[in-house]
């Protein structure tokens, strides 16, 4: 059913010239200049009007390019308005790249989104289970905004429906909508994010080009810089690349060093007709702050107690600038009585890098605040502050060390969990399988489930979205005081569409307010939400499903990415695939073939990959899922017996594991060949754990460097594999597809340090 904007709406009969890039366009009328019988656009429908007039949309005269363009209004808080494009056959892409031009009336929440489907085209949105439902968030523009996003394509998806989603109240308007096929002709990478050159507001992004086509490319790179509340800052520079060749570009521009900003950077051709690529990054400001213990919200706990609060503090500026930067700081009482304690400051290797430290032994009960004061030789330059609080002891508190190890009442655990248990009748089960901790919805959890959760030994994490989360304060604190509760999954995905960036950090902040002795999960940080949607999560839990269409490399990946932007400094969890498409979307799918599960190798596969790419939690992704919409119900014990005693196996094999998987080091990536093979040791003291994995469908022979020469020989962790051979500190062994080895390794004295992701900081 379509809805129309009953006022405003101009009916063009008309269309735009087709420009170089509507011949490569999948999206049909994504000018809107074409009109549909009825008066709306052509190729495009809307959904959540009805009786409810929870929106509207339909064209309106004020266009970017052309005659009209498509305008979705919502009309209350709580709406959840589509308007989404005619299906379109993706063909064989694996990715796509999406643009459009944007602009946003009063304050909505909108975001786009690609729904893709298996076929056939469906011919109204939810008409079909979704393969994928990815959603990127817009935020407020004034004026027209260009937005570009990249989605990834499943090879199981053989359609693909482009939607604009708008909530709360206000208008999104929308022009010249692309969507092609990626990998595109040109490949950007950001290497600088705004660092400072000069004082006081003299910036550059520097950026490495690659033009990966046939043909020669003249174009041009813009960048536009906004600050909250403050100017934008446009500049542009040409290029251009001969075919394979590669460049770095320096982009000057002016932003006050004391001011985070948002930039993107975006690359046309010549003309400006077509977008090759576009990259969003956040500028920090010349110092910032970022607490490193205590490290859960920087709070601590009567049984996590530290003497020293530590900090670290980073220059963003070229090294000429940061030599000339003086720091001073000072930990402040801000309840009022006027305490301060005095901060030592000590510079690193590099001189762009100072740690700061705090006695906290003697402070009582409240909230400080780390104030850190920058000084050129000209004067002062601005303050930076990082918060502590200190916290009345309680009971039942849960959080975690500076090395990610989550802790409960002092003492540490490596989560073992499952998510969306539902019935309290299956947690024996799930404890006598190894189980520590479960996943439960917030609409169906009671006093009773969390009773019989600590019976079984058993933490709970409440699950909890925008539309299930209305419970009253006083409902969350008697959760929050429950023995069993272990924290708050707050949105389930960033691009559910029950919610969105902007309600999910709400949420998120409002937990953590009401409860400071529970952390709050959320999605990961990495792109394309670091910037909009990690506010306020304490503990980072990835979600992949390679299974059957991607590798298995993705679930390391998404690790990988989930841990750069927060330094480190942030527990991550993985949840590991144990369902498949035949129970998650239907359709007929073969529970052998395209929809079935993972084999036991591949999920134990994943379970050591994500340990290796440093997981500090495994969650599985399903125990139970009930049927809905032609697809089946799946109970894994019933349904896949051998996956499900797989489970309970590798469960008891990290039990073994505990005392390495809770070593405050973490994993130690080591050298690996072929590339093929993932390798990492794990845990302290004596002995320790080496893990390899194979996540390709081929033997491989690994040949693994040891960072020192064990004492004494290594031998299999495990009864039944197989002896490996070391010599020159140069571990082998064959491993089948898929297959995983761990080790004991002996050791003797330190081993030699092997860096962490990019950005992370040493402990």
């Amino acid at each position: 059913m379509k809805h129309w904007l009953s006022s405003s709406v101009l009916v063009v009969i008309a269309c735009a010239p087709a420009s170089e890039l509507a011949a490569q366009n999948l999206v049909a009328n994504g000018g809107f200049e074409e009109v549909a019988e009825d008066g709306g656009p052509a190729a495009w429908s809307f959904e959540g009007g009805g009786r409810m007039a929870m929106g509207a949309g339909g064209l309106v005269p004020t266009a970017r390019s052309g005659r009209a363009a498509l305008a979705l209004a919502s009309n209350f808080e709580l709406a959840d308005f589509f308007g989404y494009s005619d299906p379109f056959e993706l063909g064989d892409a694996n990715e796509l790249l999406v643009t459009c031009y944007y602009h946003t009336r009063r304050t909505p929440r909108v975001t786009i989104a690609l729904a893709t489907s298996h076929g056939p085209a469906p011919e109204r949105l939810w008409e079909q289970p979704p393969v994928q439902l990815e959603f990127r968030p817009l935020p407020a523009a004034k004026p027209w905004r260009l937005m570009s996003c990249h989605f990834p394509v499943s090879p199981a998806a053989h359609y693909g429906m482009l939607l604009f989603r708008v909530g709360g109240k206000g208008v999104l308007t929308v022009d010249d909508v692309a969507v092609v096929a990626y990998p595109n002709r040109l490949e950007a990478e950001m290497l600088l994010p705004g660092l400072v050159v000069g004082l006081p507001n003299k910036r550059i992004a520097q950026a490495r080009v690659h033009n990966a086509g046939k043909f020669q490319i003249d174009g041009i790179a813009e960048l536009v810089a906004t600050a909250e509340k403050s100017h934008t800052v446009t500049q542009s520079v040409p290029f251009n690349l001969a075919p394979n060749a590669e460049t770095v570009l320096d982009i000057a521009y002016p932003f006050d060093v004391k001011q985070r900003h948002t930039a993107t950077l975006t690359f046309f051709d010549s003309k400006r007709l077509r977008v090759f690529e576009q990259i969003v990054f956040e500028a920090p400001s010349l110092v910032e702050v970022h607490p490193i213990v205590p490290a859960f919200r920087s709070s601590v706990l009567s049984t996590m107690p530290t003497d020293t609060y530590r900090a670290l503090c980073r220059i963003n500026a070229a090294q000429p600038i940061a030599e000339q930067i003086k720091l001073t700081a000072v930990l402040r009482d801000t309840s009022g009585d006027g305490l301060e304690v005095g901060v030592s400051i000590t510079e690193g290797a590099d001189c762009r890098e100072r740690e700061l430290r705090a006695p906290t032994g003697s402070l009582r009960p409240g909230k400080y605040e780390l104030v850190v004061t920058a000084r050129a030789r000209r004067g002062r330059l601005l303050a930076a502050r990082a918060p502590l609080w200190v916290l009345e002891s309680r009971r039942w508190e849960i959080g975690y060390d500076q090395y990610g190890v989550l802790r409960i009442s002092g003492r540490p655990m490596f989560p073992i969990g499952v998510l969306g248990i539902e019935s309290a009748k299956i947690l024996k089960r799930l404890a006598e399988a190894g189980f520590n901790c479960v996943f439960a919805p917030g609409d169906a959890i009671r006093l009773d489930f969390l009773d019989e959760a600590h019976l079984r030994g058993i933490k709970v994490v409440v699950v909890l979205q925008p539309s299930t989360s209305m419970r009253t304060g006083a409902s969350l604190r008697r959760l929050a005081a429950h023995p069993a509760l272990l924290g708050w999954y707050v949105v389930e995905a960033p691009g559910h569409p029950s919610a969105s960036p902007a309600v999910g950090a709400e949420l998120r902040a409002r937990f953590a307010s009401l409860d400071p002795y529970h952390p709050v999960i959320g999605p990961p940080a990495g792109p394309p939400y670091a910037l909009q949607h990690d506010s306020g999560a304490d503990v980072l839990l990835t979600e992949s499903r390679p299974i059957i269409y991607w590798p298995l490399t993705t679930l390391a990946e998404q690790l990988d990415l989930a841990r750069r932007p927060v330094w480190g400094l942030k527990p991550v969890w993985a949840a590991v695939q144990t369902d498949g498409l035949a129970w998650r979307i239907g359709q007929g799918l073969s529970k052998s073939g395209e929809g079935r599960p993972p084999t036991p190798e591949e999920l134990r596969c994943m379970v050591y990959l994500a340990i290796v790419h440093g997981a500090r939690g495994m969650v599985y992704s399903a125990y139970h899922i009930p049927s809905r919409r032609g697809a089946p119900e799946l109970l894994l014990p019933r349904d896949c017996p051998e996956l499900w005693r797989a489970v309970v196996r590798t469960n008891e094999e990290l039990r073994d594991l505990t005392p390495a998987l809770l070593a405050p080091k973490g994993p130690r990536g080591l050298e690996a060949e072929p590339a093929g093979v993932h390798a990492a040791l794990i845990g302290d003291g004596g002995e320790q754990a080496l893990i390899a994995v194979n996540p390709t469908p081929e033997t491989l022979t690994a040949r693994i460097r040891l960072p020192f020469a064990p004492p004494q020989p290594v031998q299999p962790y495990f009864a039944g594999d197989a002896q490996p051979d070391v010599e020159d500190r140069t571990l082998s062994q064959t491993l089948p597809p898929h297959a995983v080895r761990v080790f004991r390794v002996p050791e003797h004295g330190e081993p030699a340090s092997v860096p962490g992701p990019p950005g992370e900081p040493e402990r």
